[in-house]
């Protein structure tokens, strides 16, 4: 049974292939909504919980604000200072 619903998921993606295909120089559209769906990262990076220096926990969700929590901590790891 898993064989056959593989075999026709398989099927169906390659037709969908197809038309894509035959439609690229007409409807152009299409072809790369086609790309960009298969192309793009669905997943986010989730929260960060840091330790202040006053030792308190606090959850970091802004993108600028993570990238800042890691560079403070790898910059701390590495003995860099700032």
């Amino acid at each position: 049974m898993r064989n056959e619903v593989c075999k026709q998921t398989r099927l169906i993606e390659r037709k969908e292939q197809c038309e894509v295909a035959k439609q690229c120089k007409s409807n152009p559209k299409k072809f790369w909504k086609y790309v960009n769906s298969k192309s793009k990262s669905q997943t986010t990076n989730g929260d960060i919980k840091t330790v202040g220096s006053n030792g308190l926990v606090s959850v970091v969700n802004a993108d600028e604000d993570k990238a800042n929590a890691f560079g403070d901590y790898f910059a701390g790891v590495w003995g860099i200072h700032s």
